[in-house]
């Protein structure tokens, strides 16, 4: 009985993997062809107002998606159901359909031709594939209580969000406003501790509050009011819930994750506060720079981050003597002991950039500490690195390194920025590799070659990295393309050489490149 179900699971597990192969492709697609199609479509047309709406939900369903996909890797039943289930023939051939039409409306709408009907298919279409696509990879049988509660309940308020908007158009306004008085009255409050007065308190011409004293003003803008941060940690902290909820008491749990995002809200009051006082005290352009790109990240990391440490302690946990490993979670203790050391220095690195951007103005002049501190770290782990290191091509590394540099001079639009030789020559090119290479993407392919083929499984890997490498750099887009190439080096041997190497090789054509052309947006 045992091997008849592996052989079965076998059967199924190659088309399983071949699909998300499929709908990655299909995702790069629609984001390169997609882009800019939709400016200004509640204006186009009478159901214009319809469609955006429509096309807001999509954004808002594929991160529900996300979610519930990610959530069920962690449960041995689900994983079980997705490998075994069979997808509908019907649905698979609807869906391809649906993606060919939209890429044929998508190439029409470039070419400048213009209708309802084609607003309608971009969006409609743009619906329907990414539904069928999530019901394709996680089928409805891979459910279990919680996952449905969370996809049912986020249909229910996409769709009350869409109907009842306009009605309640007043109350979110007021909602809005209450919120933005809250966080004015919070951040004043903090003031008032760290004896920042006397001050005043205008408005714009857009009806914003301005903060304004000793000659130095600030305006909280309705984004100041937190909504990004607490949204933020909400995503964050539900999906790990989800992801753990085998372990979790969930009444618990949720408490601890409304107090979290409580404290989100209370640390973007702080941010304002610190702020405004660092300006009056004549520190105005360390406040608006450094201060005020990296408090708000930083402020979120550490409320996250304390409280999913928080959610491990006993009284949070339903079983607390039974470990992560016999949960059934696809990643071995092997992996997590190879992913630690690969990923430490550039975590490190970053979250030193972090503490050293709040102290640092239009020129970041401690940029070399947070360098340092990941360099140091990568010679802790010399062990580690040295054995995938080597061998090293003199050919496949200089060709991707060459290839990625011309990508990113004709995607990267010129303007003015920092230059960084050194650090972005020698060191950067080991901290992101061992992580995204040498760390994340052998643990992807780990985690993938549970669910399908080994032979397609690295490949879904690479893709994923490299899109998280993307998601890392200001340019989204040419970051992913480099992260892609870089990761295709790292697939034969499993060595991370020839992705250094390349990766090197790429930032010493952008530094020659920057240095004899003035052109600095390239960093």
């Amino acid at each position: 009985m045992t091997a008849q179900s592996d052989q079965v699971g076998a059967g199924y597990r190659a088309p399983l993997c071949r699909l998300g192969a499929l709908l990655m492709i299909e995702a790069v697609l629609v984001f390169l062809l997609g882009q800019g199609l939709r400016a200004a479509l509640d204006q186009r047309s009478v159901i214009g107002p319809l469609l955006l709406w429509l096309h807001k939900i999509t954004f808002f369903l594929a991160a529900l998606g996300g979610i519930t996909g990610l959530s069920g890797i962690g449960r041995a039943n689900t994983r079980r159901a997705i490998l075994h289930t069979r997808r509908s023939p019907a649905l698979l051939g609807l869906h391809l359909v649906a993606f060919c039409l939209l890429i044929a409306v998508y190439l029409a709408l470039a070419a400048g031709l213009q209708g309802a009907v084609l607003d309608a298919l971009a969006v409609g279409l743009l619906l329907f594939c990414g539904m069928s696509g999530f019901l394709l990879l996680v089928p409805i049988q891979a459910h279990d209580r919680p996952m449905r509660f969370l996809v049912l309940g986020g249909l229910c308020l996409a769709l009350a969000w869409g109907l009842f908007s306009a009605a309640a158009g007043g109350l979110l306004q007021h909602l809005q406003t209450g919120i933005e008085k809250l966080t004015l009255q919070l951040t004043l409050w903090l003031l008032d501790i760290l004896q920042i007065g006397p001050l005043d308190v205008l408005r714009d011409a857009a009806g914003q509050p301005v903060l304004a004293a000793r000659g130095f003003a600030i305006s909280i803008a309705a984004s100041c009011a937190g909504y990004e941060g607490v949204g933020g940690a909400v995503l964050l902290i539900l999906l790990y819930a989800m992801a753990e909820r085998g372990r979790l008491r969930p009444a618990r749990a949720l408490l601890l994750a409304v107090l979290a995002c409580l404290t989100v809200f209370v640390v973007n009051a702080l941010r304002i506060a610190l702020l405004f006082a660092l300006g009056v005290k004549g520190h105005a352009e360390l406040a608006l720079n450094g201060f005020h790109s990296h408090f708000g990240v930083l402020g979120l990391l550490i409320v996250v981050g304390g409280t999913i440490g928080l959610l491990q302690l006993p009284f949070f946990l339903r079983h607390p003597a039974r470990g992560a490993h016999q949960l059934g979670l696809p990643i071995s203790e092997r992996t997590l002991r190879n992913l630690v050391p690969a990923v430490t220095p550039l975590a490190l690195a970053i979250g030193v950039s972090l503490v050293t951007g709040l102290f640092s103005g239009s020129l970041n002049w401690l940029y070399p500490l947070h360098i340092l501190a990941g360099a140091a770290l990568l010679w802790h782990n010399r062990g580690w690195l040295r054995a995938r290191l080597i061998p090293v091509s003199a050919v496949r590394g200089p060709i991707i390194g060459g290839l990625v540099y011309l990508i990113w001079i004709a995607l990267v639009p010129d303007d003015a920025g920092n230059i960084r030789v050194i650090g972005a020559t020698l060191i950067v090119p080991l901290l992101e590799e061992s992580a995204f290479r040498g760390g994340i993407q052998p643990a992807l392919a780990t985690a993938f070659a549970r669910f399908g083929a080994a032979r397609l499984a690295p490949y879904l890997a690479a893709g994923l990295a490299a899109i998280s490498f993307g998601l890392l750099h200001d340019q989204i887009l040419a970051g992913t393309i480099a992260g892609f190439g870089y990761g295709l080096l790292a697939l034969g041997h499993a060595r991370l050489g020839d992705a250094v190497l390349a990766h090197a090789i790429t930032n010493v054509l952008l530094s020659a490149h920057v240095l004899s052309t003035g052109q600095l947006s390239y960093w």
